[in-house]
């Protein structure tokens, strides 16, 4: 997000920009075998003169679906030691809070993962990994509403909430019964709102795209379906 701020440590010699799965691994092997790095797009780097060149961005962001499964595989021999209960099913968001890192990293796209996949990862968690609280790292959950409708009916059907408790983040304007029923159906018990401020003068100047009153809506009416309402400000 911010690499000159990164570069200008001596200790750092090239930073990843945005979203890093497949420009960090041609990095890589660029490094591995001793050939030039300086036209890999989507990186910053320090050059002989120790001047910062920034690199035209990575073309496409990668498609969820084609990336590699998280590693867990490799936490087995200590699962004592780590919280494997989290999952990121979407990344990025549409909107334009101005305080937000999503903007640069994900360049104010949405994307999701095909919800089978997702559920084929929460099996792993759930059945093999024996987690019973797992949080869903999604910038903005309910986004696509379609799309967590969805993820909820097939958390149902496949028992996954008699075996396990969730939570997500979202904003308060994505927020309706309709969605909060699909969420208390498939056992989410915690919802994370960016209520950021009580005050309509900055949610304007942080171009929220929301008002408290919506929030303030959204957080009554999560209460009324009985969540547990935690908040960033």
């Amino acid at each position: 997000v911010l690499p000159e701020e990164a570069l200008k440590k001596p200790y750092v010699d090239i930073v990843v920009r945005g979203e890093g799965e497949e420009t960090l691994s041609l990095l890589y092997e660029t490094l591995k075998d001793k050939e030039d790095y300086s036209k890999i797009p989507g990186i910053s780097f320090k050059n002989s003169n120790n001047q910062i060149v920034h690199n035209p961005a990575a073309r496409v962001f990668p498609d969820l679906n084609l990336l590699p499964p998280f590693p867990y595989h490799l936490f087995e021999k200590h699962l004592d030691r780590y919280d494997l209960g989290f999952i990121l099913s979407a990344r990025g968001c549409p909107y334009s809070c101005i305080f937000c890192s999503q903007r640069v990293i994900s360049g104010g796209g949405y994307r999701y993962r095909d919800p089978e996949k997702v559920i084929e990862e929460l099996s792993l968690l759930i059945n093999r990994y024996q987690q019973k609280y797992i949080s869903f790292f999604d910038d903005n959950f309910v986004v696509n509403k379609e799309r967590t409708k969805k993820l909820c009916e097939l958390i149902y059907q496949n028992n996954f909430h008699k075996k396990a408790v969730f939570d997500c983040q979202t904003r308060g304007d994505a927020i309706n019964e309709e969605i909060l029923h699909y969420l208390k159906m498939a056992n989410f018990k915690t919802i994370f709102f960016g209520l950021e401020t009580a005050s309509e003068r900055l949610m304007k100047l942080i171009n929220k795209n929301e008002t408290v009153e919506e929030n303030r809506k959204a957080v009554r009416l999560a209460k009324k379906f009985g969540f547990h309402v935690s908040a960033a400000f």
